[in-house]
């Protein structure tokens, strides 16, 4: 039998642990929501990096894309932009699938590789194509930006990427940047002069 005093003192628990509970519960989502807002921070800043050292022709244009798709629900996080020549021999070395160098439109900050998220879920590079083509981003940059999809690579996965392959061919980029500063291996991609 529970005497009233026990009762009390379970009811005090009671309470007590519902009100710790509680305290936890808005605690977690306080840190939740500082640790978002960190990350959301950690990511803009990131991606802003990443967006500089793109070639002037191109941030305005990776901008408005990477503004889009955010107004669309997901967030963004450039991994990659500008790479230099000495970069892409040593990804080359690593994978022979990847592009020579001075043939990636990185090379001339012609390009951007992303992940996306809305809420929990993340696309990356291992993500298949077709969940990548569920969100509709990779439409959407073919149609209002004229970019060219990672996704549609023959014989190598990359949704990840984006570039401007139809409006900067990589070909003519190469050989402004040769004439520009004397080989490929001095040349700054971007800061190659475009017409």
């Amino acid at each position: 039998m529970v005497t009233i005093k026990e009762k009390w003192l379970f009811i005090t628990l009671g309470s007590i642990g519902a009100a710790a509970i509680s305290i936890a519960f808005i605690y977690r989502n306080q840190v939740r929501n500082v640790v978002g807002k960190v990350i959301d921070y950690v990511f803009a800043a990131d991606t802003e990096e990443e967006l500089k050292k793109l070639h002037p022709k191109a941030q305005p244009i990776f901008r408005s894309f990477i503004h889009d798709i955010e107004k669309m629900g997901y967030k963004v996080r450039v991994t990659d932009g500008y790479r230099t020549f000495q970069e892409s021999i040593k990804l080359k070395t690593d994978n022979d699938l990847n592009a020579k160098a001075g043939f990636s439109l990185h090379n001339y900050g012609m390009a951007v590789d992303i992940n996306v998220s809305h809420g929990d879920n993340w696309l990356r590079k291992s993500s298949s194509k077709a969940d990548w083509e569920k969100t509709g981003i990779p439409q959407y940059a073919k149609n209002k930006y004229n970019l060219r999809w990672g996704g549609d690579f023959k014989g190598y996965h990359d949704p990840i990427h984006f570039d401007l392959e139809n409006i900067y061919p990589v070909n003519k980029l190469y050989t402004q940047a040769v004439k520009q500063f004397g080989s490929a291996e001095k040349a700054e991609g971007n800061k190659v002069n475009i017409a």
